[in-house]
């Protein structure tokens, strides 16, 4: 009898949204009367029951589920031993080789029993344009417990990781949780149970993916330098000078000649630094065209996205922390000009809250979805999405990173 595990059914876990059921009970023409979610899944349910296809079709489904929505992604540089490059060279010998590391019997995550330990439940090795990707799927059993209401629950915890081969990048996915503790199958004891983070449980299977190729040490400096350049162009990317502003600008190019002109003179400025005194100039009056242009919607009109909050180091290791409203870009805001100077000269960003929008809007669903995006000095981004967000537009913003030029 098929059914699919608490944690995932459960309304307050928030795995599978409403928009998420809707869908796919239309695609699979599964009849239910118009009810609550708790009547939908059980249809979902039934329909689950009726045949092993079935079954396997909506034990699939949730595998795919469970990877989207909110989610915590950490992305990092992972070079392969080279011992490796002969079997990791062919989508067959690749997908024979990473098979032998499954540590359940069942190929589903609502199909098998965990435990304390993080068990490989499915890997899938498939060719994405010129590169090479093995998808793997973990889980393992976890408490949590709530010490305001002094209540503790058993939960499955499912973690994905993607490692694109010929690229050497390694993705690990996992939804974001607090008050999590290593599972006993004795029971929860708060004062003998050890804590853990969302961040200790991507790093286990990132521990599990070295046992298997064996990463090499990179030189964390150079990858984080590479991350941070990455952020930069996608930030660079979408704040762009609009088409309305830059008409605007180019109508005062002369205006603006003349004040870097008088800036010159007046301040004894060397010929050599004429090119700054103009480039500064012309950001001043961008700031206040963009300030208080009155058509706001220059700046996220035809964008795929637009920052709400930025922030950077330049080579002095002085900061810029820069927030906008909830919903405005930052190109309406003074202070991103006042800083845009310092970030296009180091061409790195440490980090950029982005308001993306989504491939395809379900029902009840904003246009935009919010994701942070962060580096760090060890060569690591993480991508921090709040709100539901589905595979598509996930994907769309990693690879907007790793593919920028």
């Amino acid at each position: 009898m098929f059914a699919i595990p608490a944690t995932y059914k459960d309304n307050n876990e928030d795995y599978i949204t409403l928009p998420v059921i809707f869908k796919f009970i239309k695609q699979n023409n599964i009849l239910v009367k118009v009810g609550n979610r708790e009547t939908l899944i059980n249809a979902i349910e039934e329909f689950a029951n009726t045949s092993d296809d079935n079954r396997n079709t909506v034990a699939a489904w949730i595998d795919e589920v469970l990877q989207e929505g909110i989610k915590d992604i950490h992305l990092s540089y992972a070079e392969y031993h080279h011992k490796y490059t002969t079997v990791l060279s062919s989508v067959k010998t690749a997908q024979d080789y990473v098979e032998k590391y499954i540590t359940v019997k069942c190929r589903h995550l609502c199909d098998n029993t965990y435990t304390d330990k993080l068990d490989l439940v499915d890997v899938n090795v498939e060719k994405v344009k010129e590169d090479l990707k093995v998808s793997f799927l973990f889980c393992k059993k976890l408490h949590m417990h709530d010490k305001n209401n002094m209540r503790t629950k058993t939960i499955d915890y499912p973690i994905i990781a993607e490692y694109y081969i010929n690229s050497n990048w390694l993705l690990i996915r996992a939804k974001p949780r607090s008050n999590l503790y290593i599972y006993n199958s004795d029971g929860f004891n708060i004062e003998k149970s050890k804590s853990t983070t969302t961040e200790n449980e991507i790093k286990g299977v990132k521990k599990f993916l070295k046992t298997i190729f064996e990463f090499i040490d990179s030189d964390k400096r150079k990858t984080s330098y590479k991350i941070k350049s990455s952020v930069f162009k996608v930030l660079d990317k979408y704040t762009a000078t609009p088409i309305e502003i830059q008409e605007k600008l180019d109508q005062h190019k002369d205006a603006m000649d003349t004040v870097a002109l008088q800036i010159k003179k007046l301040c004894n400025v060397p010929d050599a630094n004429t090119d700054d005194i103009i480039s500064d100039v012309s950001n001043l009056f961008e700031k206040y065209t963009s300030i208080y242009y009155p058509d706001k919607n220059v700046f996220t009109k035809n964008k795929e996205a637009y920052p709400i909050k930025l922030s950077a180091t330049d080579d002095e290791e002085s900061k810029v922390e820069q927030t906008a409203g909830v919903e405005e870009p930052l190109q309406t805001k003074s202070i991103f000009f006042d800083n845009k100077k310092m970030i296009y000269k180091n061409q790195q960003c440490d980090g950029v809250k982005f308001k993306w929008r989504r491939k395809n809007v379900l029902n009840n669903q904003k246009e935009y979805f919010t994701v942070q995006i962060t580096t760090n000095g060890k060569g690591d981004c993480v991508f921090k999405f709040t709100e539901y967000t589905s595979r598509e537009d996930i994907e769309n913003v990693l690879f907007s990173i790793i593919g920028a030029k």
